[in-house]
């Protein structure tokens, strides 16, 4: 065989390498790439900030944001359901429907709050899974703050990148652009041309003329800077939420915030911690006789100056305080899990001791809730008060928990869990409480007005207190009569918080429940959501 002529194999190789490459077919995307896929993403952002300018521009909060919160959890799952694969994701999940339920109802900061904490812990469960370790999700929640900033910046940058290494083509939208100018550009100018012979079509595109003339006049109405920037901390926080993605937050942190075995770490000697807390309850005992000294005695041994008030208002926080403080020396001195147990025949005093300091701390948040007791007699209830009540009971029920973890020789970590679910619980059940009613109607029934002793009502608190304050003020009036100056000043109070709710009720965006049943108190038809023709 001569050189002129090759071998079949090395025709067949240059023919090969001739022909044009063959694609690879396509598979069908599965449901997981579908719900993994950018496209889904956008569409479900955009959607949130659809639902967003809807429910909320230039809109009473009522319970839209039930709705926005169920529309959120529904994007959640949308993209991934994996946080309904164990017992504590459903948890979750229910909890946070509850808590929208509750925002049906009236909403709220707190429950706003909760609310967003649950959606943000189900899309956490999604990426990473449950942990139980506290530390963990205080480090997942805030990685995702920190990275609702800065992930659209992220992915933009990842997605360039990505096109650079493997060439990809033109985006969708410069395609587009280019293959359709040339047909739309030759479509308006047959257009035009029809106009001129067809009234119809020129009535046709006088309206639209006239539209878009109409839209560019009153652009400022239609887009504003306020409903811009909504649509933009919509739609970045909700990228960041559906992305979900989480690299911070693993289980062993717990390990290296909270160790076990304080007091041989610390180089602490035993009878070193027996002296403080002998000393410690000796002191403790000295306050809470004197505590007890003042309080029944109705502070007629105080110091010549100090009132009852100002003893209650002076003593609540500091002793609230200094529970605290002394639940800090236990964790930090006092040895936990197997090591208390190892030493507990050397650590018997001083278990006995602290057991008996931690009561007296318990005796003693016992004694600021009196104390802030005695000061709500004297000057009435606030939402501060109330507050600062229900702080004292966590602190009451820390200290509490304390107390089981040395006897049971459980972990620093066991009771930061606990206390966790504690405060979780505790929050979740204040948010079922109509907390300004129940401050209006107390201040009204202990009134000097009414009972002839306490302190006079504030009338400009419960007017502040919003609506839900009329049915207290239409009593006031009511008991006082129209020749009070108390009782007409509450008269004219209630009306502007009913002209304020009728406000609120304008529109079916801000009705909730509550507001719907104050105002069946005035009008017994409002009992429903306006339909979203009566408003904007």
């Amino acid at each position: 065989m001569s050189a002129s002529n090759p071998p079949a194999s090395a025709w067949q190789a240059t023919a090969l390498e001739a022909q044009p490459p063959r694609r690879a077919r396509s598979r069908p995307v599965t449901r997981q790439q579908f719900r993994g896929s950018v496209s889904l993403l956008v569409v479900l952002c955009l959607g949130l900030v659809a639902a967003a300018d809807v429910l909320f521009y230039r809109q009473h909060l009522g319970w839209t944001l039930a709705i926005f919160g169920v529309l959120i959890g529904i994007a959640i799952s949308i993209r991934n359901v994996r946080y309904l694969q164990s017992w504590p994701g459903r948890i979750v999940a229910a909890a946070t429907l509850l808590v929208c339920i509750t925002l049906v109802e009236h909403p709220g900061p707190l429950r706003a709050l909760l609310a967003a904490l649950g959606l943000v812990s189900i899309m956490l469960i999604n990426r990473r899974g449950f942990t139980p370790s506290v530390p963990s999700w205080i480090a997942r929640w805030t990685e995702f703050v920190g990275r609702c900033i800065a992930q659209a910046p992220i992915d933009m940058s990842i997605g360039n990148k990505w096109k650079r290494t493997h060439g990809a083509p033109k985006p969708v939208w410069q395609r587009v652009v280019i293959n359709w100018v040339v047909p739309v550009a030759l479509s308006l100018v047959f257009i035009g041309l029809f106009a001129l012979a067809n009234p119809v079509i020129s009535k046709w595109l006088d309206k639209a003329g006239t539209s878009v003339g109409e839209f560019f006049t009153n652009f400022s109405e239609y887009i504003s800077v306020g409903r811009v920037f909504l649509w933009l901390v919509v739609g970045w926080t909700s990228w960041a939420l559906l992305r979900g993605r989480s690299r911070a937050g693993r289980s062993d942190l717990e390990a290296k915030v909270f160790n076990d075995g304080m007091i041989t770490d610390r180089g602490i000697p035993a009878g070193l911690v027996v002296r403080c807390l002998i000393l410690f309850n000796l002191v403790f005992a000295i306050q809470l006789g004197l505590d007890a000294i003042t309080v029944f005695t109705s502070g007629s041994n105080l110091p010549e100056g100090m009132t009852y008030s100002q003893y209650a208002r002076r003593g609540a926080y500091p002793l609230v305080a200094t529970a605290l403080f002394a639940a800090a020396f236990v964790l930090f001195t006092f040895p936990t899990g197997k090591r208390s147990a190892e030493l507990s025949s050397q650590m018997r005093v001083a278990r006995w001791l602290v057991c008996l300091w931690i009561v007296q701390n318990i005796v003693l948040t016992t004694s600021a809730v009196a104390r802030l007791w005695i000061y709500v007699n004297a000057y009435g209830l606030t939402r501060l008060r109330v507050a600062a009540a229900i702080w004292m009971l966590l602190v009451a029920l820390g200290l509490i928990w304390i107390i089981w973890r040395i006897v049971r020789h459980q972990t620093n970590a066991w009771l930061v869990r606990v206390n966790t679910v504690t405060l979780l619980t505790v929050l979740f059940a204040c948010c079922f409480v109509n907390f300004d009613h129940l401050i209006a109607a107390h201040d009204s029934d202990h009134c000097f007005e009414i009972t002839g002793d306490g302190a006079r009502i504030d009338l400009n608190y419960l007017r502040g207190l919003g609506p839900e304050a009329i049915p207290t003020l239409d009593w006031l009036s009511k008991e006082l009569g129209p020749n009070h100056t108390v009782g007409q000043q509450a008269a004219r109070y209630a009306i502007s918080l009913r002209t304020e709710l009728n406000d609120q009720l304008a529109t079916w965006q801000g009705w909730s429940w509550r507001r719907s049943q104050l105002a069946m108190l005035s009008d017994p038809l409002a009992v429903g959501p306006p339909t979203p023709s009566s408003g904007n």
